[in-house]
């Protein structure tokens, strides 16, 4: 990766990393990358031939060509990273400190001058020997390790807010962050106005001011990037929501895993060579479910629902942009039946199950109010016939 240079073509396949800003040139189906890194968002985006990948997103469905653009400091990533190390803003404590020693150092230069007059014109000695009797005494004076002090103390809360999962970019924006709510400043109690001297020379009064406001985003950064599915809405009583899952669960990826069949030696060999990624998974990486998928399938776990063992499925018909929903051939072992299911964008399963106005008026009603709190939401449908469709239900997921 370190050869990459602007013009040189890549092959992109399930599972890598993007090396470099690049332009898609060539893709069979489109591309679904995940940019959680990036921007925060949970669900993949999608990218057809001209789009623009960015550096550090990961291909999570489909394969192509792409053309670099940029590489290092000039792509997307390698800005903001530039932007992140050349901030060199001074905290409030830095500037205290900093106060606080040119203001001991001041009181500490005009000592000196009397003391240095005071040795060389009433004990009448040598200049030489005043001059370092004074600077003895005023390195002394000068606060040379309070900078020293500060800095290992904030180094430990450093070290404490690392046991806590927490990042510190800066040490001084521990006491930047402590100082959040309300803010001691002391003021003299003769004159009422603050400052530095103020406090050595008067007893403080102490003054709660307006907190700073700490201003932060809304996106994936603040959570743990992780979809949970809400409440479903079942329009009748017909289905219970353990079917719905169900239904959305056999119209969902999983990971497949393979056998390796009559050749294990064989297998196991091509493991050892590394032509094989895993013991008789062959293509284990590229066959891992979506965000969506994954927390359909998680749902079904967690609710005990077995939809391995009663059902098969035959078919499955991934998701793609033009028809916006995924659909799969089921068999019903237990009765040897046949249907298919499908779950996708709401409004396409509404048009697809229902004729009825005045169903699709209360789905749409339904979609309109998942959405206004921030849910996405799916709609599934199941067809006996292959001809008529049924509407099962929705069910959104958020952030968490």
């Amino acid at each position: 990766m370190r050869e990459l240079v602007p013009g040189d073509v890549i092959l992109l396949t399930i599972g890598a990393v993007i090396p470099a800003d690049a332009e898609v040139l060539q893709c069979d189906v489109e591309l679904s990358i995940d940019e959680s890194s990036l921007t925060g968002e949970s669900l993949p985006v999608a990218k057809n031939v001209g789009d623009e990948l960015l550096s550090g997103g990961v291909l999570r469905q489909g394969e192509g060509h792409a053309l670099i653009l940029r590489t290092g400091e000039n792509t997307f990533f390698g800005k903001t990273l530039v932007l992140l190390t050349s901030v060199n803003s001074v905290g409030r404590l830095q500037r205290n400190l900093r106060k606080i020693g040119n203001v001991l150092s001041a009181v500490g230069a005009v000592l000196e001058l009397v003391i240095l007059f005071v040795i060389v014109f009433r004990d009448h000695n040598t200049f030489g020997e005043a001059l370092v009797t004074a600077l003895a005494i005023y390195v002394s004076i000068v606060p040379i390790g309070m900078s020293l002090v500060a800095t290992t103390t904030m180094a430990i809360g450093a070290r404490e807010l690392t046991k806590q999962q927490a990042i510190v970019m800066r040490l001084s924006a521990i006491e930047e962050l402590a100082g959040m709510g309300a803010r001691r400043r002391a003021r003299c109690r003769l004159c009422g106005r603050a400052g530095v001297l103020t406090p050595l020379f008067f007893p403080p009064r102490l003054a709660l001011v307006p907190a700073e406001i700490l201003c932060s985003d809304k996106t994936g950064t603040l959570t743990l990037n992780v979809l949970q599915l809400h409440e479903p809405w079942l329009p009748d009583d017909r289905f219970s929501y353990n079917e719905l899952l169900l239904m959305a669960a056999l119209a969902s990826k999983r990971v497949r895993q393979a056998t390796p069949g009559a050749w294990p030696a064989v297998c196991g060999v091509l493991t050892l060579v590394g032509l094989l990624r895993r013991p008789g998974c062959p293509r284990a990486a590229q066959d891992k479910p979506d965000a969506i998928d994954t927390v359909i399938n998680n749902a079904t776990k967690e609710r005990n629902i077995d939809v391995t063992t009663d059902y098969r499925v035959d078919q499955f018909m991934p998701f793609n942009p033009v028809d916006k929903r995924t659909e799969a051939r089921v068999t019903d072992l237990r009765t040897n039946t046949v249907f298919r299911v499908t779950k996708g964008a709401p409004h396409i399963i509404r048009s697809l199950a229902s004729s009825d106005q005045d169903l699709q008026a209360r789905i749409d009603d339904q979609i309109i109010a998942m959405a206004s709190r921030g849910f996405r939401t799916l709609g599934v449908a199941i067809s006996y016939d292959n001809v008529t469709w049924e509407f099962v239900g929705a069910c959104g997921g958020y952030l968490v």
